[in-house]
């Protein structure tokens, strides 16, 4: 991907970001390629409790993700460790990595994803998601090839 000059300093209202759900999280998209120049994506996710992703590597981008509130835990190495409010967890591209709410209330974090791009991939994803009455419905063969379009790959079980 050719990255861009990024644009001015901008400042992105509550009102101006786009609000995703897929995966059983609601992302709220704080700053996305087009206003980072293809720099990075930065993203707030909601997670209820038990929610998370499952076990995936991403080839193209790397991540981090900065805890706000409630207890979530995050897979490293094939172990689950807590990270707590205000701790930070960094997930280069190629490691198999997720997390999960291990809490009983909501919890919420920034997670940055360098480059951008992953924004699409979660867009796309979210349609899916709302396109499925039931998680039953949910075309998950369309989820997979998303998901390898956008290289990312979850862990076989």
């Amino acid at each position: 991907m050719t990255t861009q000059a990024a644009p001015a300093t901008r400042v992105v209202t509550p009102a101006q970001c786009r609000k995703l759900t897929a995966f059983g999280d609601h992302v709220t998209v704080l700053l996305d390629g087009q206003t980072t120049g293809g720099q990075f994506t930065m993203v707030a996710i909601d997670t209820p409790p038990a929610g998370g992703p499952p076990v995936h590597r991403h080839h193209n981008e790397d991540e981090w993700f900065y805890p706000l509130e409630g207890r979530y835990q995050f897979y490293r190495d094939g172990q689950w460790l807590d990270v707590p409010v205000g701790g930070c967890v960094y997930s280069p591209r190629g490691v198999w990595h997720t997390f999960r709410n291990a809490g009983d209330t909501t919890g919420r974090m920034i997670v940055h994803m360098t480059p951008s791009g992953f924004e699409h991939f979660f867009e796309q994803c979210a349609d899916e998601w709302a396109k499925a009455a039931t998680p039953e419905d949910l075309d998950m063969p369309r989820v997979l090839a998303i998901s390898a379009a956008h290289g990312i790959e979850f862990m076989p079980q």
